[in-house]
């Protein structure tokens, strides 16, 4: 019992260094290319959530007293 779960352990752990490896060698691939897309996406998703932040459910705009 305790053995085996150790080993499932190591290969859970060398899996995972796997994986890690290949989504770090996915990303250094990927953002150089999709970098200005990215940025383009990025960018038009924060301007969504801060527009949808100065506003109600219902659409009337919320009045912040600073």
């Amino acid at each position: 019992m305790f053995q085996r779960t150790r080993v499932e352990a190591k290969t859970l752990s060398e899996r995972n260094m796997a994986l890690a490896v290949i989504h770090s060698t996915a990303l250094t691939v990927t953002l150089p290319v999709c970098a200005w897309n990215n940025a383009i996406i990025v960018s038009a998703i924060f301007g969504h959530i801060a527009q949808a932040q100065r506003q109600t459910i219902d659409g009337s705009p919320i009045i912040v007293d600073r």
